[in-house]
């Protein structure tokens, strides 16, 4: 009768470590699954760089050296030179975007002051918003990446004319890395004395060229 009962403990000693081990194995497999990662941020003159990693890779989003008279004299935005690729980089490969008019009332006829501004008289005018907005895909087996924005390239905020580039970070399928970039224009209509004009604060978002690379195994 003692064998009996031992052999019965035995059995379900074995069944419920098989249970374990495929419990195990199925938590396992599940922590494992690939999950969409997603990172933003904002480049400005108080945070002119961000580095970050994501799925491993490591990339730099920046704003470059260039000024505001190297923006008035170029037809493309993207600095006084082009830049060039650091050791190990390839590029430079260029992304641009087009800007689009924002619907709604919020966006048209906004009231901005405008002082110190190149090309455009310091005073109060109104102006339609614009984005400028664009996707960086990089190749699937990049483990490193740089963006390098013109400064300025626009407005980080379109409820005033504070300079910078919006930036998100996304990974779609087998782990590629999107990086999405936008920043807001002003395109003036009129001034305070109501006198039609045709100017667009801080620079015309389509001139706008960004540099970036990347590094392949």
């Amino acid at each position: 009768m003692k064998n009996i009962i031992s052999m019965f403990i035995m059995c379900l000693v074995v069944i419920c470590g098989a249970c374990s081990n495929e419990d195990d194995y199925n938590n396992s497999s599940s922590s494992h699954e690939t999950q969409n990662v997603e990172l933003d941020g904002t480049l400005s003159e108080n945070n002119p760089s961000d580095t970050v990693t994501i799925n491993g890779v490591k990339i730099v989003l920046s704003l470059s050296d260039i000024g505001v008279n190297d923006i008035i004299q170029t037809r493309a935005i993207v600095g006084s030179s082009d830049p060039q690729p650091r050791p190990g980089e390839l590029g430079p490969f260029y992304s641009q975007g087009s800007p689009k008019a924002l619907s709604g009332s919020e966006f048209k006829n906004r009231k901005l002051l405008i002082s110190g501004m190149t090309g455009i008289t310091s005073g109060v005018y109104f102006g339609d918003v614009w984005e400028t907005r664009n996707t960086i895909k990089l190749p699937e087996n990049a483990y490193g990446a740089r963006v390098a924005f013109p400064n300025p390239s626009g407005c980080k905020d379109y409820t005033n004319l504070s300079l910078g580039v919006n930036w998100n970070l996304t990974t779609i399928q087998n782990d590629q890395i999107v990086i999405t970039w936008w920043f807001y224009t002003f395109v003036l209509n009129y001034n305070m004395a109501g006198q039609q004009i045709y100017e667009v604060a801080p620079i015309d978002g389509a001139k706008v060229k960004v540099p970036y690379f990347y590094m392949l195994p």
